[in-house]
């Protein structure tokens, strides 16, 4: 007995004060082939994820192994993709697709062939600027209003009637504890010693797993204006200190556009019976064998142009924008201080549970003051390893 949670509203009898929640009976899943596939023509190596799709009941996908890979040229090129870990399949070299050409992608497993069409590489669009202003729109966590920074790509494409993009994000930006730890317990000295790097300040990483498209198609003029990326609120903001936005835009195909927009509008679906109810989106891959066999996923060759932009939230300042770090107003030490003598410590360890040596009780060298990890430690939230282009 499976209980249905995304697609079904619950049925209840009520009785009294009593609701009593109604159990359908769900079919089995049917397990199909998952493809996520894109070549570019970036020089890189070139990737290629299998996977089988999964129900309800499943947490993750189950990825496919021992699969032939293969992506041709038109023209004779032939790229075999060998399987690097399971279910991740990659060109041996960096390779780079070129505009005008068409591709086609043939997997086989131990089950079927499966191919797509032969799409055709289309060019890379410069970007024309990507900026961010001050104003104010629903919150992205509860709806509410909220203050922030809204960002805004803008791209021109001279060379032909109209274009279609798909937009991939990836935001970068520092954490700072407000009281980094100096100092770490050596449990075989029973004394403490100075940390060799500092963890006052780590870099996140966040990409973002919406799909994002967009045609000039209808428009007067083959351009895109302030079409909207992300919005960084002042409350518990990535934009508290520097930041970082990269932009990657993918030049697509109609038929791509056309994919990506059913399949956003599939999974916006609320799941409600008066709502589009989620289902399966054919792509551009069949199989050789059995066409009327479902295969899920899309290869999508695409001119790809990347870019990224720093900023600081000085830059809106003057508009208003004041960004609130949580973990200053969290971390009060007042409250969350202790000072401890060394010798407490050696006698009862756990008394570090949860906490660091923030510094010394000055100018006692043999009392610590403890703070709390979250308030001491950025690496619970980031990397120490700053981006290449962080400098």
């Amino acid at each position: 007995m499976k209980k249905i949670l995304l697609y079904v509203l619950p049925i209840v009898f009520f009785c009294g004060s009593c609701i009593e929640p109604y159990d359908f009976e769900v079919p089995s899943t049917t397990q199909l082939l998952v493809i996520d596939a894109s070549f570019t023509n970036e020089l890189k190596v070139q990737e290629v994820y299998l996977s089988l799709s999964y129900g309800l009941d499943a947490s993750e996908p189950q990825p496919v192994s021992g699969a032939s890979v293969v992506i041709r040229e038109e023209g004779g090129r032939v790229f075999n993709l060998v399987e690097i870990m399971a279910g991740t399949y990659q060109t041996p070299d960096p390779v780079a697709g070129t505009v005008g050409l068409q591709y086609q992608l043939e997997v086989t497993t131990e089950n079927a062939t499966y191919a797509s069409g032969f799409e055709t590489m289309q060019a890379p669009v410069p970007i024309e600027s990507i900026y961010g202003r001050y104003t104010t729109k629903a919150s992205n966590s509860d709806g509410s209003v909220a203050n922030g920074i809204q960002f805004f790509v803008d791209t021109k494409n001279e060379q032909s009637a109209y274009s279609n993009y798909r937009y991939a994000i990836e935001e970068d930006y520092e954490v700072r504890v407000p009281y980094p730890s100096l100092y770490e317990y050596a449990p075989n000295d029973q004394w403490y010693i100075k940390r060799e790097e500092s963890i006052a300040i780590c870099y996140q990483n966040r990409p973002s797993n919406e799909i994002r498209v967009v045609t000039t198609s209808g428009l007067s003029a083959n351009r895109i204006e302030q079409y909207a990326l992300v919005f960084v609120e002042e409350y518990n903001s990535p934009l508290n200190y520097k930041y970082s936005l990269t932009l990657r835009q993918f030049s697509i195909s109609d038929q791509a556009y056309q994919y990506y927009k059913l399949l956003k509008q599939n999974n916006e679906s609320s799941g409600g019976f008066a709502d589009k109810q989620k289902g399966f989106i054919a792509g551009n891959i069949t199989n050789i064998e059995d066409p009327s066999a479902p295969v899920l996923g899309y290869f999508e060759v695409a001119g790809v142009t990347e870019r990224y932009e720093i900023y600081l939230p000085t830059q809106w300042q003057a508009d208003g924008f004041s960004p609130v770090d949580p973990l200053n107003r969290s971390c009060n030490y007042n409250v969350e201080a202790d000072t401890i003598p060394m010798t407490d410590i050696n006698s009862n360890p756990a008394l570090l549970n949860g906490k660091n040596i923030y510094q010394l009780a000055f100018p006692f060298t043999n009392q610590v003051i403890l703070m709390p990890i979250n308030c001491t430690d950025c690496t619970i939230y980031g990397s120490l390893t700053k981006p290449d282009f962080w400098n």
